[in-house]
């Protein structure tokens, strides 16, 4: 069963941007986009946030934002999709 709501033309689509969390370290980020980098690359086709503010690929209107590294972890003990699905339901990556 697929739910789904269709945004009305008078209602923006939300624009969101991560929040930084003093609970992860600056030494997490760097680990994270080191292996970001490693997994996709120095260029991405999208923007990545991460939930630092901190961003990787070109600047475009289409992003990814990882809210916290709860999403990477995810995504490396469950690879391929189940991991950023769970990552996703989870409100960990957007």
């Amino acid at each position: 069963m697929t739910i789904s709501r269709e945004l009305e033309e008078h209602e923006p689509a939300a624009q969101t941007s991560p929040v930084p969390d003093p609970r992860w370290s600056p030494e997490l980020v760097r680990a994270t986009r080191t292996l970001l980098e490693t997994f996709i690359g120095t260029a991405p086709p999208v923007r990545i946030v991460l939930w630092d503010g901190s961003a990787l690929g070109p600047d475009t209107p289409t992003q990814v934002a990882v809210r916290s590294p709860e999403a990477m972890r995810r995504a490396l003990f469950r690879p391929g999709e189940l991991g950023f699905a769970r990552a996703f339901v989870a409100g960990d990556l957007d």
